[in-house]
């Protein structure tokens, strides 16, 4: 992979080897920070991979996409509301 990593979705076996190059960087002595900064990955999204799991113990069944969540608009109004403003024909 060359360049930023960022708005592409990778697969799980991309994310395990970042991962483990991650880890491998610390135990040279790096920081998360300066290994993500290396690799041109967010710190974030590496985090967000991990959900608190031991960056040495996290696997690939770990790793897979879930599909996103539709986000639920609080703000909308409802169908009752709607018919209220539009009045019933």
């Amino acid at each position: 992979m060359v360049g930023v990593i960022r708005g592409e979705r990778l697969s799980a076996e991309t994310k395990l080897g970042l991962v483990r190059a991650v880890a491998e960087a610390r135990r040279a002595g790096a920081t998360v920070a300066q290994a993500c900064r290396v690799l041109k990955l967010s710190r974030t999204r590496l985090y967000r991979w991990l959900e608190g799991k031991v960056m040495e113990e996290v696997a690939v069944a770990d790793l897979f996409d879930r599909p996103p969540v539709a986000k639920v608009v609080g703000h909308r109004i409802t169908g009752v509301e709607r018919e209220s403003i539009l009045g019933s024909p």
